[in-house]
């Protein structure tokens, strides 16, 4: 377990950094051109975003409760 934790830490750690020298080049990119089409800040919105996943939950009907195919064959 303990080491699952640590794998886990370093994995977020990774794609943190990994995700903040992105936001850097897309800053540098940004400034180099003359005229930017975006401001920076709305690139790295963008690039946020584009990282960040929901946190997926797992929805799990109440114990008690019956499984809808059967209630509605019970129903006809």
């Amino acid at each position: 377990m303990r080491e699952r934790n640590r794998d886990i830490r370093r994995r977020r750690q990774r794609r943190k950094k990994a995700m903040k020298a992105r936001i850097k080049e897309l800053i540098s990119q940004a400034h180099t051109k003359t005229k930017p089409v975006k401001k920076p800040t709305e690139i790295l919105q963008e690039e946020i975003k584009a990282v960040q996943k929901p946190a997926t939950r797992v929805v799990r009907p109440p114990k008690g409760a019956k499984k809808t195919g059967e209630a509605e064959k019970k129903g006809e």
